[in-house]
């Protein structure tokens, strides 16, 4: 009985493992990411960035939206190269994301929104193909210096939801000057 119920459990992990790393590709044509059975907010996840540049956030999705994850490990960003835009709107994920996330080169778009994070990770600052930063409606008051060095790429950044004051934004305006901030 014992081995029949470890074996249950190796094939719920190996199943959750699956799902939560699933990826699919965008079509550049279609520049929007595909249906999911994520919950959409408002103005959320499954829009494009606004384009103030004419580039366009296309190519390797990991979409892991809601799925009620708490944490995402070290791991999960070294197992997950190539990926364009990452999905990890609508969980409970709390605290920053991981610093690892800086192993990620090419990520294009970070979609955060709809979680509990209190931070930024400063090492947000070292992925300079950024052109969309979604950490809106999460319990976030403050960012890291290091979200100046976005300022060649960065088009929007959305913190709507968020407790930042009028005089953080209007810092984070300088330090980003060609970047929408939605607030």
């Amino acid at each position: 009985m014992k081995k029949i119920l470890l074996i249950l459990i190796i094939i719920l992990a190996a199943g959750s493992i699956f799902f939560m790393t699933r990826q699919a590709d965008i079509s550049p044509s279609q520049n929007t990411p595909p249906a999911t059975n994520s919950v959409n907010a408002p103005g959320n996840k499954n829009q494009p960035p606004a384009s103030n540049t004419g580039n366009d956030v296309s190519g390797k999705t990991l979409d892991i939206s809601d799925k009620g994850l708490t944490t995402l490990t070290a791991e999960f960003f070294n197992d997950n190269p190539g990926t364009v835009i990452l999905d990890v709107s609508d969980n409970k994920l709390t605290g920053a994301l991981p610093a690892e996330i800086r192993k990620m080169t090419g990520l294009k778009a970070v979609r955060a929104s709809h979680n509990q994070l209190t931070g930024i990770p400063a090492e947000i600052g070292q992925l300079s193909q950024l052109q969309e930063l979604d950490f809106s409606y999460n319990q976030i008051n403050t960012y890291p210096n290091e979200i100046a060095n976005l300022k060649n790429n960065l088009q929007v950044f959305k913190l709507t939801g968020n407790t930042f004051t009028a005089g953080q934004i209007a810092e984070l305006r300088a330090l980003l000057p060609e970047t929408t901030i939605e607030f």
